[in-house]
């Protein structure tokens, strides 16, 4: 998908400087016609969105091995997104080590650059025995990214030891609060079926605790 993202974006920039798009460009989805410069932008888009999407399904899968575990995800988040993977000088490196870890180890490898949530490290190895842990992979042998490796080093200690979370503030912890929580999904599923059939829903959420008191929904239909 972000390779055909990347395409798209390339012929864009050809159609916008006179030139036709390039023939390694993916066929057009969409229907609309070719020579709209519109048209390669919405196909852009929608290759972007799906993107995202998709790494939605990554965020499921490291809540999901995490154990639903909060703090490991608040600690590996603190860093700017990568953006997309697709080109990057890395990324054969990365898949190579997640086969062998995989093949070596029996263990289950989640690639970070697969999700939203995970921005810090390339990958964290659950094998079943440890707590899980988080590796930076090196493209360079001289390159020892040990800036990195000491956020890496520190997310894991401040959820394991509670030490301060990556950052320049040592005061930024995490604390366990014993203050039950109440989600309302049944709320939240009735308002995705609404705006799936009305567009736009808003509901009020029940009870009387201050904060966010409204639940809504967008769903934007492409034609």
């Amino acid at each position: 998908m972000e390779k055909d993202r990347w395409e798209f974006e390339r012929a864009v920039t050809r159609i916008r400087n006179g030139k036709q798009p390039h023939r390694e460009v993916p066929e057009l989805q969409s229907g609309r016609g070719p020579g709209d410069i519109a048209t390669w932008r919405f196909e852009h888009d929608v290759c972007e969105r799906l993107a995202r999407q998709l790494r939605s399904v990554g965020d499921a899968l490291a809540w999901r091995v995490f154990g639903f575990h909060r703090p490991f995800i608040l600690a590996l988040c603190r860093n700017q997104s990568p953006g997309p993977m697709y080109g990057t000088a890395g990324l054969p490196a990365e898949l190579d080590h997640f086969e062998w870890v995989c093949k070596e180890e029996g263990a289950f490898v989640l690639l970070h650059d697969l999700t939203n949530c995970l921005r810090m490290g390339d990958m964290t190895v659950w094998d079943g025995v440890r707590p899980p842990r988080t590796e930076e992979i090196r493209t360079n042998a001289k390159n020892s990214r040990s800036a990195q490796l000491r956020r890496i080093n520190q997310a894991r200690a401040a959820v394991l030891d509670g030490g301060p979370l990556p950052g320049d503030n040592d005061s930024e912890l995490l604390y366990d609060l014993d203050l039950p929580l109440r989600s309302h999904l049944d709320v939240l599923r009735d308002a995705l079926e609404r705006a799936a059939t009305d567009g736009i829903y808003a509901t009020p959420v029940p009870g009387k605790a201050s904060g966010v008191r409204w639940v809504v929904c967008g769903c934007r239909l492409w034609p």
